[in-house]
């Protein structure tokens, strides 16, 4: 039975921020083809490039167009608990990817 590109997220044991990074990214360019990926493998692989921090050179012009659209940051949005300042995936969820804390805006 296929799986789904959080339980390969799981199964590739990637830490939280890429695991959450990785899903968005999946869901974003293939949200379609997800059984099939699974399936084939193709989203093991993916998950393997992200863990290795990969994904961005493993990606074709489409695909680094929505990792820097991700991980733009936000000026003045920050995660209270670490620091860590807003990217754009962090900002769409109200939560730091890193630990989970609620952003707060200068």
């Amino acid at each position: 039975m296929a799986k789904t590109y959080a339980e390969i997220a799981s199964e590739a044991e990637l830490p939280r921020p890429t695991r959450r990074r990785f899903i968005s990214y999946m869901l974003e360019r293939w949200s379609k083809e997800e059984g099939l990926n699974s399936a084939t493998g193709y989203a093991r692989e993916w998950a393997d490039r992200f863990k290795k921090s990969n994904e961005y050179g493993a990606s074709d012009l489409s695909g680094q167009a929505i990792l820097n659209r991700m991980d733009k940051t936000h000026e003045g949005v920050y995660c209270p608990c670490c620091g860590k300042q807003a990217t754009e995936l962090d900002y769409s969820s109200g939560e730091c990817i890193s630990c989970g804390g609620l952003l707060k805006s200068e």
